[in-house]
């Protein structure tokens, strides 16, 4: 299980919760795609999955779009690359030109 994310610095945090996450092998889809949802969902990170991409902001979009859009961001990026450390490297491979974490 993933420590509480208040209880260590952000590296080790995610190395313990990728560590615990079985590596997608080809064969074990439910029990990867279930463990992966809950460390990011445990580790706010799973913004990319429940809600849409929104077109990047403009000058004229108000503070809080901004917000939303660069926190959706981050869970994008941080989580194709959690999502990418749990699969294996034959898989991994396959996946170099997905640049979005909900392709996966």
């Amino acid at each position: 299980m993933c420590p509480s994310i208040f209880a260590a610095n952000s590296s080790t945090l995610v190395n313990v919760c990728v560590s615990s996450v079985v590596t997608f092998n080809g064969f074990n889809f439910a029990e990867w795609k279930e463990q992966v949802e809950y460390q990011l969902g445990i580790q706010d990170l799973d913004q990319f999955i429940l809600e849409e991409n929104t077109p990047a902001p403009s000058e004229d979009d108000i503070a809080e779009e901004r917000v939303t859009r660069k926190t959706w961001d981050r869970s994008n990026r941080l989580g194709l690359k959690f999502i990418r450390t749990t699969i294996t490297a034959n898989t991994k491979s396959m996946s170099l030109e997905i640049h979005y974490a909900k392709e996966f």
